[in-house]
């Protein structure tokens, strides 16, 4: 009688398993992989010229941006302190005035990193972060 073997599929992690989203600038598309798995999608985000373009990788509660082969930004559903839909003034009440207001978002400066990087959290009509961007602000 043949036996079966058992494989245990690969422990993934997730954006839950994340303490620092800002270490994840600058991975790998092969890291990224070996890390998170295989993505639920991958598409083409189209910037304002051609050479903006990238391919995104979308997991649950982040998505990453690469060019060529590094990710150069990420989206993730939450950074350490703030949350998607939390009200504006956490992001406030968070960064201080090193949180620059935009009008429809702020921008914060992540000291002491290798490259310089900057989050962006998006606001919506009601108030709440809609998004955030952790990204090089050198590209």
């Amino acid at each position: 009688m043949a036996q079966e073997l058992s494989v245990a599929a690969p422990a993934y992690k997730t954006i839950a398993d994340i303490e620092d989203p800002v270490a994840l600038i600058g991975m790998s598309i092969g890291d990224v992989l070996a890390m998170f798995g295989p993505p639920r999608v991958v598409y083409a985000s189209r910037g304002s010229a051609e050479w903006q373009d990238d391919v995104v990788f979308e997991y649950a509660g982040i998505d990453f941006y690469v060019y060529r082969d590094r990710v150069w930004q990420v989206s993730p559903s939450r950074t350490d302190k703030i949350r998607l839909g939390d009200p504006q003034l956490t992001v406030v009440m968070v960064y201080g005035e090193a949180a620059i207001d935009k009008g429809s978002y702020f921008i914060t400066g992540v000291p002491e990193r290798a490259w310089k990087i900057e989050i962006r959290y998006n606001i919506d009509a009601k108030g709440k972060v809609s998004a955030i961007y952790i990204y090089r602000a050198d590209y």
